[in-house]
């Protein structure tokens, strides 16, 4: 059994011969590995893919994601800044992409819920679409190469920015639901291109749905039917989905769980027999390693830890060992290998 098939069973539920492990591998640990930049993986689809594929001729992971990034024909200017590139994007938006560092958006072209590109445009997927065409197939096949969509939430939010979407749950709350069910026919369509470039294996990125910034209720109002109604349409295509939001997601928990999600990414802000309670028979966890712990502490440490989360779940059903977000690009190998060995070892 390779680890597409491993995976794929933990995610249906099934007992599986051992633990699946997959830190959350994307370009920014690749680029460091390779030896390359991490802003220029971000504009370069290509060079992206590359790093990526190269992942596996260090470790012998399960799997890993594909993240945000801008294609090159996406890129309408860009010029060096210090530490980095300001780009303008074709949509309007400007962006600082540090050389060695993930990107972030420095202004949004949209500031309010009538402007009619939020109804009609979807500036966010064409990156990873082409990334992921451009991954060696025979990893696509062996793997669990999960390349990104931004849920139905999110990309309202990465369109005009959280404060404003903020506002606009207080102010504007029935046009905001009216644009997230729009948003999710996008997000649809965004998985429909991935699983006809034969993704079987989808991520979902609702990270500003943490409870860490809305409420329960605004989770249960805002994000929730979208993302019910995203993940039964992945699984109608025979793909599966797995849900990224970021950090503590403990007073949704409950919500989370009626997703509709085959995986959930736990974060280590939550216990992990807590989140086998609220999961467990549900969707299969895929955490939840600390990241800064991954960077700071020894090999022996990680073993240790990475061998009592896995411990913990019976016939190895209901977890991919994972780390609770994204691999640091200054996390060192052999604390990345030393997860890997815990759930290889018997």
């Amino acid at each position: 059994m390779n680890s597409f098939e491993l995976c794929k069973d933990a995610l249906d539920g099934k007992a599986c011969e051992r633990i699946p492990v997959s830190p959350e591998i994307d370009a920014s640990y690749a680029a460091k590995i390779s030896n390359v930049q991490v802003g220029e993986c971000y504009l370069d689809e290509q060079l992206h893919a590359q790093v990526l594929n190269e992942v596996f001729a260090h470790h012998d992971t399960d799997g890993l994601y594909i993240n945000l990034c801008l294609s090159k024909k996406q890129i309408a200017s860009k010029k060096e800044v210090r530490n980095g590139w300001q780009v303008v994007d074709t949509f309007g938006d400007t962006w600082f992409v540090p050389f060695n560092d993930v990107a972030s958006k420095t202004a949004y072209s949209i500031q309010s819920l009538d402007d009619p590109r939020l109804m009609r445009d979807n500036p966010l997927k064409e990156g990873i679409i082409e990334t992921f065409r451009a991954m060696d197939p025979k990893l696509k096949r062996e793997k669990m190469i999960t390349p990104g969509l931004t849920g139905p939430f999110s990309q309202v939010v990465m369109m005009m920015g959280m404060q404003n979407v903020l506002y606009c749950m207080m102010d504007e709350p029935e046009k905001l639901k009216e644009i997230a069910a729009v948003r999710t026919s996008f997000a649809k369509a965004w998985a429909d291109e991935l699983i006809d470039l034969g993704a079987q294996f989808i991520w979902i990125g609702e990270g500003p749905a943490s409870s860490s910034v809305i409420s329960p209720r605004q989770y249960e109002e805002f994000v929730l039917p979208y993302e019910q109604e995203l993940t039964a349409h992945i699984r109608s295509r025979g793909a599966q989905s797995v849900l990224h939001i970021c950090g503590n997601i403990n007073p949704s928990i409950e919500n989370i769980a009626k997703s509709g999600a085959q995986g959930v990414d736990v974060d280590y802000l939550v216990n992990i027999d807590d989140a086998k309670k609220a999961f467990y028979n549900k969707c299969c966890i895929k955490g939840n390693l600390n990241p800064a712990e991954l960077v700071r502490a020894s090999e022996k440490e990680i073993y240790c830890k990475c061998r009592d989360i896995a411990g913990r779940f019976d016939e190895n059903r209901g977890l991919i060992l994972s780390t609770g977000c994204l691999v640091s690009r200054n996390t060192p190998k052999e604390n990345i290998d030393a997860m890997i060995r815990a759930c290889h070892e018997k």
